[in-house]
């Protein structure tokens, strides 16, 4: 009959301990580099982060984000600070004066009022917190004062107040949790329930105001510098004895259209895209008005007080709608879109700009 030592296999345990830990040990420094491995060469087209994750602004391999001690300082637009060749921009309460110190009669002379929903699942579009910012840069970049803007979320965490603190607290940004309008969703009770609520409230604190979607860019090709929208409007006040009576303009649609380029090496929604329609593709203008004019405000053609509406030339202030794939069902590009798009790269000027702010120094 056999004999077992009792004493050596308590030992056992003891005498393996260290090979078995050393085993694990490899195993997960192997799933760990694999799984790194399948980050880095993922295609983002294929990604499962959703919308509400992808609030940092994404820098290709060949941009690098510097450090601090050699970065520059950022623009304004990178934040919503003041732009110092347009308007000063106050609080409500206060009367700003521009830089030749006269008083102006409104604190903002140039708003803008938006709408939005950020979705939780994937959103085939790719509209994020990240293209939201960019929109909040551009309308600062083209010389908007103020943005309005009316959160309707449906799930708590769409919420975009905390992705947007710092234009927040630049005063930039006034925030509006429009929740309680987001379901069920309409564009006249939710978008421009929105747009009457800004204008019942802060209406007559801008000369002009901008009401666009996210994804919709106004732009004006004589002009690409900062603070374009602003000059623009300056100068049609000015342009006749006759512009007064001109309460809203009409900017004709340009649908920006095909696959978009891949997102990690063109973070920036109007990088993505850079063939347009060659004609305004639609009816559907967007409107830039004198809020003080709008009897009831809707998403085309506000109903004014008084007086008329101008629909600009084509070749004037219009509208760019980055709609990407919308039309070839989010595939590849069909002979069609191809037909009735050409490339315009009119936009590099302000999007070279607008790169600045992802490797510049916060204030």
């Amino acid at each position: 009959m056999q004999i077992h030592d009792h004493r050596s296999l308590k030992k056992t345990p003891k005498r393996c301990l260290l090979p078995l830990l050393l085993s694990v040990a490899l195993v997960n420094f192997w799933l760990a580099v694999r799984l790194a491995d399948t980050r880095v060469y993922a295609d983002p087209d294929k990604s499962d982060d959703r919308a509400v994750n992808r609030d940092e602004p994404v820098l290709g391999q060949d941009r690098q984000r510097p450090s601090n001690s050699i970065a520059a300082p950022c623009p304004h637009w990178c934040h919503g600070f003041p732009f110092r060749g347009i308007i000063k921009r106050t609080t409500h309460a206060e009367v700003p004066t521009d830089d030749s110190g006269k008083k102006n009669s409104k604190p903002y002379f140039l708003t803008a009022v938006l709408s939005v929903r950020i979705y939780d699942w994937k959103d085939k579009a790719k509209l994020s917190t990240r293209e939201l910012i960019q929109w909040l840069r551009y309308i600062s970049y083209a010389g908007g004062d103020h943005v309005y803007l009316y959160d309707a979320y449906v799930y708590q965490n769409e919420s975009q107040k905390a992705g947007l603190k710092d234009f927040i607290a630049s005063g930039f940004l006034t925030y509006t949790d429009w929740h309680h309008r987001a379901t069920p969703f309409s564009l006249g009770w939710t978008q421009a329930g929105a747009y009457l609520d800004c204008l019942e409230r802060w209406g007559n604190l801008s000369s002009w105001q901008l009401g666009v979607d996210m994804d919709e860019y106004p732009f004006l090709p004589a002009d690409r510098e900062p603070g374009f929208l602003a000059r623009y409007l300056r100068e049609f006040d000015t342009s006749s004895p006759t512009a007064a009576s001109i309460s809203e303009l009409s900017m004709q649609n340009f649908l920006y259209l095909g696959k978009p380029l891949d997102v990690a090496k063109h973070p920036i929604l109007i990088d993505r895209i850079w063939r347009r329609t060659k004609e305004p593709a639609n009816h559907l203008v967007k409107p830039v008005y004198r809020p003080a004019a709008v009897r009831w405000p809707d998403i085309h053609h506000n109903s004014l007080k008084y007086g008329t509406r101008k629909i600009l030339p084509e070749t004037d202030l219009r509208m760019n709608h980055y709609w990407g794939a919308r039309l070839q069902n989010w595939g590849e590009d069909t002979q069609e879109v191809l037909e009735m798009t050409m490339e315009d790269r009119s936009m590099e000027p302000i999007v070279t700009n607008l790169y600045k702010c992802d490797s510049c120094r916060p204030p």
